[in-house]
């Protein structure tokens, strides 16, 4: 922070004592906005491992199947996209192209959206490959496993996770 170089909000946390909660630096450099403790970030990948444990968790509760097609959830959304399986979403070899390199993301970019808008932008999209032939780490597949989640579980995706562990609420 001296430095100048940390842009960002802190939590920290122990034994259910609050010991620090400040924003630093700019959550909007153009528009001169700071950060806030409630600033919200994209946090993009940091959140696969989440997603991932949740999948999991919901094939051990006899929910889905990682090996089933991904049309047996979301066949109202990616109807073209048959040949894809859950593993395939898990494992970024899927084919499926990241949504933030087309040009309706940018319309979303600076509000909230909702994972079926997102879906939405690949949706038609062509794939890079065919499903299982090779890796190219792609967010849009974990969008996806994160509608699987919910469509499934009944459940939002933050209400399925473990609240208590996730929530800075806790230490309010």
């Amino acid at each position: 922070m001296i430095a100048g170089r940390f842009s960002g909000s802190v939590l920290i946390g122990q034994k259910g004592n609050l010991l620090l909660r400040k924003g630093y630096g700019k959550a909007n450099f153009e528009l001169n906005v700071p950060n806030t403790p409630q600033t919200k970030f994209r946090i993009s990948s940091i959140s696969i491992q989440f997603k991932a444990m949740a999948i999991f968790q919901l094939q051990e509760g006899g929910k889905l199947q990682v090996n089933y097609l991904i049309s047996k959830y979301v066949d109202d959304i990616l109807v073209a996209l048959n040949d894809i399986t859950i593993h395939h979403l898990l494992t970024h070899t899927s084919g499926i192209p990241i949504y933030y390199f087309f040009l309706e993301y940018r319309t979303y970019m600076t509000r909230e959206i909702s994972t079926l808008e997102l879906i939405d932008v690949v949706r038609n999209k062509q794939l890079h490959f065919f499903p299982g032939v090779r890796y190219k780490h792609s967010c849009s597949c974990y969008n996806i496993l994160g509608y699987i989640i919910e469509k499934t579980s009944g459940m939002t995706y933050e209400e399925f996770l473990p609240g208590k562990f996730f929530s800075a609420s806790a230490y309010e």
